[in-house]
């Protein structure tokens, strides 16, 4: 199936039709930074749209063209949950083999170095509040 652009994909929750929308790679490019809810002028709350499509589609368990996708969402949820943000080294050891991580260790070690990749978690402090923001907005961690 050729993949549904994000205007489309609004259309067609319009219409009722999301079962086509949820299996569109497209929602799952979306970081949910809110850049084109804000700049709708139709005032469109298109991160909104894509998060609950994202939750629907993993709650239907519909089939995706790349799993890693879906898996990536998980876990990246799954670490805001536990630590208020997310930690990039733990989701890439849970996401990627051994072999394909060696693959990438000069990236790696130029972000190490930089600040950039942790090897331990940072943790903010009201962790509480955003399993609670979590748990209110539905979201799978």
């Amino acid at each position: 199936m050729a993949d549904i652009l994000p205007h489309r994909i609004v259309r067609l929750v319009q219409l009722g039709l999301t079962r086509e929308p949820m299996s569109s790679e497209h929602i799952w490019y979306c970081t949910g930074c809110g850049t084109c809810t804000t700049r709708c002028p139709n005032e469109v709350p298109v991160a909104e749209l894509m998060d609950r499509l994202k939750a629907d589609a993993l709650q239907e368990l519909v089939p995706l063209g790349d799993v890693k996708i879906a898996e990536f969402h998980v876990l990246f949820n799954k670490s805001v949950c536990k630590y208020g943000r997310q930690h990039e080294l733990g989701t890439l050891r849970k996401l990627k083999s051994p072999r394909e991580m060696l693959g990438q260790i000069k990236l790696g070690l130029k972000l190490f170095r930089r600040g950039k990749l942790r090897l331990r978690p940072t943790k903010i402090k009201d962790r509480k509040a955003v399993r609670e923001m979590f748990r209110r907005a539905g979201v799978s961690k």
